[in-house]
C-alpha cells in the first residue's frame, strides 16, 4: 500500500467514524494528517501551520481540523504512541486556542463549533 492509499484509508475511517454522531465530513485533513505523519512530528508540523494559514478563516473547515487532531491524538494513544499522541494533543490545544480567540465575537461560529465538537 503507498502513503496515498494509507491516507485514503484513514480518510475514509475517519469519515465512518463521524457519520455515525450524523456528521458528513468536507474536507481530508485526516488524511492529510495521515500523509504528513510519513515525515514525522515536522511533517504534523508543516501540515498544521499550512491549515492554520489557509483555513483559520473559514470556521467550519477549521472545526474539522480540530476534530481531526483530537481523533489523532486518542489513534496514537490507542496505539501506544503516547509521545505522538501528546503531540497531536498539544497542537490540538493551540488549534482550539486559535480557533476561539480567532471567533471571540462570533456566536454563529461558536455555536457551530461547540456543537459539533462537543
Amino acid at each position: 500500500m503507498n502513503v496515498f492509499q494509507y491516507s485514503a484509508n484513514e480518510q475514509a475511517k475517519f469519515d465512518m467514524t463521524l457519520a455515525q454522531s450524523g456528521y458528513k465530513t468536507f474536507t481530508t485533513f485526516f488524511g492529510d494528517l495521515s500523509i504528513a505523519e510519513c515525515y514525522g512530528k515536522s511533517g504534523v508540523e508543516d501540515t498544521y501551520k499550512n491549515v492554520l494559514a489557509s483555513w483559520l478563516g473559514d470556521y467550519k473547515y477549521f472545526t474539522e481540523f480540530v476534530m481531526a487532531l483530537n481523533h489523532k491524538c486518542w489513534e496514537w494513544y490507542d496505539f501506544g504512541e503516547h509521545e505522538l499522541s501528546k503531540f497531536y494533543q498539544d497542537l490540538f490545544y493551540k488549534a482550539q486556542e486559535a480557533f476561539e480567540k480567532k471567533y471571540k465575537n462570533d456566536e454563529e461560529a461558536l455555536s457551530y463549533y461547540y456543537r459539533v465538537t462537543d
